[in-house]
């Protein structure tokens, strides 16, 4: 007898017609949430027509988006499962990958020139990582403090005269009531 100890056995029971029974309702029940789930809408290269595979969380296939990273945390590198056996190798792997990123992108910073350089500061300056909520506020907040300092900056305009009259209309009431609050003999 050549295999594992036990191995006999199993191979009774797979071949058993219980085991093929609960084989049957496994694949019906993995078909049926596999094509009743929700659907991939990107638009095929062949054809155009959506792609229909079936979705991931984010509502597209593997193919069209699915795995992308996403929130706030999306540029960061994602890291193999220490627990899986083949945890180092794929670690090492990404190691490499990032060292070989790094030393491409010096080596083309390095031939840029000073004004090109500049620019690209300027664009990555601009384009911080993020939820687009966020940098959405951080711009708006920018462009609301900027408007503020102008108006302070700006002289105060002169009134109007329609203004000029409606403000000597106060004083004079604004007179007259501190003189009859002062003169309390009059209400009583």
């Amino acid at each position: 007898m050549s295999g594992p100890k036990g191995a006999p056995q199993l191979d009774s029971w797979r071949r058993s017609a219980a085991f093929r029974e609960i084989a049957r309702r496994q694949c019906q029940k993995m078909n049926r949430t596999h094509w009743e789930g929700p659907r991939c809408e990107a638009a095929k290269r062949s054809d155009g027509e959506p792609c229909q595979k079936p979705a991931m969380t984010n509502g597209r296939c593997h193919l069209h988006g699915g795995r992308t990273p996403s929130g706030k945390d999306w540029h960061k590198p994602r890291w193999p499962n220490r627990g899986a056996s083949d945890g180092m190798e794929k670690l090492e792997r990404k190691l490499k990958d990032q060292d070989r990123a790094a030393r491409k992108r010096a080596k083309r910073l390095a031939a840029m020139t000073p004004d090109e350089r500049e620019r690209h500061d300027d664009w990555h300056k601009a384009r911080k990582p993020g939820a687009a909520a966020a940098r959405q506020r951080a711009r708006d907040e920018r462009r609301q403090n900027t408007e503020f300092r102008k108006r302070l900056a700006t002289p105060p305009r002169a009134p109007s005269p329609e203004l000029q009259a409606i403000n000597a209309e106060l004083a004079s009431l604004r007179q007259r009531l501190s003189e009859i609050e002062t003169d309390k003999g009059v209400f009583s």
